[in-house]
């Protein structure tokens, strides 16, 4: 790794900071990668969005691209992951997808897994709400799988599932 930060999800990114109308403190940290043997780069940005404000979960959108914008990463290779407490619709994924590739959306197959991320510790629920993300700018995505396994005791590892994706060459 060559270079890692951290900001906070707020007015004052440098601060450990409440922005907008939260209910706890967000971050989003983000590496930079290199691969020793092509010199390729890769810009790696994890985020977990507030559960409870709606102007926190837009407004930390709109930060996080235009973090991404003002670095002047947008002709690099970005991976964006993480819990936006969000659905598909909202705000906050609308925002990403104007700069961004949603890995789902991309993906060479079908989804493998349910069509939701968020199931609650509900080990008899089938998710149907998408809230956990993986997008993508000047990669491709082969396969995007959210991973729906139980531990031995039949219990879920999570109250969400974990989001995989086989990244291949290409840009979409």
């Amino acid at each position: 790794m060559l270079v890692t930060n951290t900001f906070w999800l707020s007015p004052s990114q440098d601060t450990g900071s409440v922005g907008w109308d939260a209910a706890l403190p967000r971050v989003c940290t983000y590496g930079i990668f290199k691969n020793k043997m092509t010199n390729d780069t890769l810009y790696v940005f994890n985020a977990h969005f507030d559960h409870m404000g709606e102007m926190a979960r837009k407004m930390s959108a709109t930060l996080i691209v235009e973090k991404i914008k003002n670095i002047g990463l947008l002709n690099k290779k970005i991976i964006l992951m993480g819990d936006f407490n969000c659905t598909p619709q909202q705000d906050p994924i609308q925002i990403f997808k104007k700069e961004l590739n949603d890995g789902l959306d991309i993906s060479k197959k079908p989804l493998y897994g349910p069509p939701g991320t968020f199931n609650g510790f509900d080990a008899q629920l089938i998710p149907q709400n998408r809230i956990d993300y993986i997008f993508t700018k000047n990669m491709g995505v082969l396969s995007y799988r959210h991973i729906n396994d139980k531990r031995q005791n039949g219990l879920c590892v999570s109250d969400h599932l974990p989001v995989l994706v086989d990244m291949g060459p290409g840009s979409r």
